[in-house]
């Protein structure tokens, strides 16, 4: 689980100094078969879980559906620098979109992704989600 964590770090690191003014991340819905592992150990810590139910709370409350990396980190418990590299993690495997405004980065979930996730999950109960 190490080297993979290691492994997105890098590629995470590696796209940040590429630089753009647009999207930093690839917003294309993952291939779910083969992104499964990526995706659940990405899930697998809780500094990322927390991240992931803070930008979850943003986009269903009132106020900016993107958050900063400092908003993130405060309302996450987390130091600055560990949201950063979590957030670097969940944009590498297409759980959180980055994207520029001015001179700051600001972060939203990617839906489809999660979607994907849930659909998968349904598929494994055999059963149908509720609503359907």
């Amino acid at each position: 689980m190490v080297d993979i964590e290691h492994q997105m770090i890098l590629r995470a690191a590696a796209e940040q100094r590429q630089g753009s003014d647009a999207v930093i991340t690839d917003t294309q819905e993952p291939n779910l078969p083969r992104s499964l592992p990526r995706i659940f150990a990405a899930l697998s810590n809780d500094g990322r879980l927390a991240l992931i139910d803070e930008l979850a709370r943003a986009e269903a409350g009132p106020g900016p559906d993107e958050l900063s990396i400092s908003t993130l980190a405060v309302r996450a418990g987390l130091s600055r620098f560990a949201a950063s590299r979590h957030l670097a993690i969940l944009r590498t495997a297409g759980l959180v979109i980055a994207t520029r405004v001015r001179q700051s980065t600001v972060h939203k979930l990617n839906w489809p992704a999660l979607a994907q996730i849930e659909d998968w999950m349904y598929s494994v109960l055999d059963c149908e989600p509720p609503g359907s």
